[in-house]
């Protein structure tokens, strides 16, 4: 299990954790004035990051965020949380839908945490040669959830190149300065 805490509005704080076992994240916000926890917020990891067999491991961490100001009552709030996976070497960053007004009123929120995005941290090679996406692209399924918002990562590295042969020399005979050489043959130290 991993835990971590994060601001969910101006005095409120949020505790999160998140089970290895079953890609449960939850995070329960502390409510100051009422002095007792009001909000519920949850959502599973394993569908963003995919399934990391076994005996997963995540690392789980918390940022700040400043977000826009938006028309309606639930905004995102003043963090972000991120979940690692560690052994697929992927990530993906959740905010959580806060509503400040519920908050002052002392009324309990639960509510889902919204994907904002995420990626592949390290590259993750398949007999292609050519890089794999996680299970589900989180910044398409942030951009589902939240049709108004613009794509954070316009140009995601997940979705196939649409120039798989940027490196094939136009004129065969010149030698071409970008192209790497083949090393799948070549024995490992």
């Amino acid at each position: 299990m991993a835990v971590c805490t994060a601001a969910a509005g101006e005095e409120a704080e949020g505790f999160f954790a998140l089970d290895f076992q079953t890609g449960d994240l939850k995070g329960w916000v502390y409510y100051p004035r009422i002095q007792a926890f009001g909000g519920l917020f949850a959502t599973n990891v394993v569908q963003y990051l995919g399934s990391a067999g076994k005996n997963p491991e995540y690392l789980l961490v918390s940022g700040a965020s400043a977000p826009g100001v938006t028309g309606g009552n639930v905004r995102p709030s003043q963090s972000l949380i991120y979940v690692v996976d560690v052994k697929l070497g992927t990530f993906v960053a959740f905010t959580i839908p806060w509503s400040r007004t519920m908050e002052s009123s002392g009324v309990a929120q639960m509510n889902a945490l919204l994907p904002v995005g995420g990626d592949a941290i390290r590259p993750m090679i398949g007999a292609a040669a050519q890089r794999k996406a996680p299970a589900l692209d989180p910044n398409q399924k942030a951009n589902q959830q939240n049709p108004n918002q613009a794509n954070p990562n316009p140009q995601n590295p997940n979705q196939p190149n649409p120039n798989p042969n940027q490196n094939q020399n136009p004129n065969p005979n010149q030698a071409n300065p970008n192209q790497v050489p083949n090393n799948q043959n070549r024995k490992q130290p």
